[in-house]
């Protein structure tokens, strides 16, 4: 059985329908940037209350597995400076993390 590595991170979903919506909601979020969504917990749910209407807001932790590095090409990735122009060139980007280095 390979061993798996997770990372977790912490969002809030907002729905104005119901607490499972803003679930869906933080997933689905969370999925357009992220691969390998295993699982997720939710740690708090509260609300507001929005022109006499209720706004579900939950909190919920996300597990994602890392990927092997091998897995990924094993291959730093050079991009375009994200940084202002005093900083100009090129940088890498671990395709893991998505640091700079």
């Amino acid at each position: 059985m390979p061993e798996k590595t997770y990372k977790i991170i912490e969002v809030v979903g907002v729905s104005h329908n119901s607490t499972h919506h803003a679930i869906r909601n933080a997933l689905a979020k969370a999925g357009q940037t992220l691969r390998n969504l295993d699982w997720f917990e939710v740690d708090q749910i509260r609300g507001a209350v929005r022109n006499g209407q209720p706004e579900f807001q939950v909190q919920v932790r996300i597990g994602f597995r890392l990927e092997d590095l091998a897995a990924v090409g094993g291959a730093l990735t050079a991009i375009a400076s994200p940084f202002p122009s005093s900083d100009a060139g090129l940088y890498l980007a671990d395709p893991c993390s998505g640091r700079y280095i």
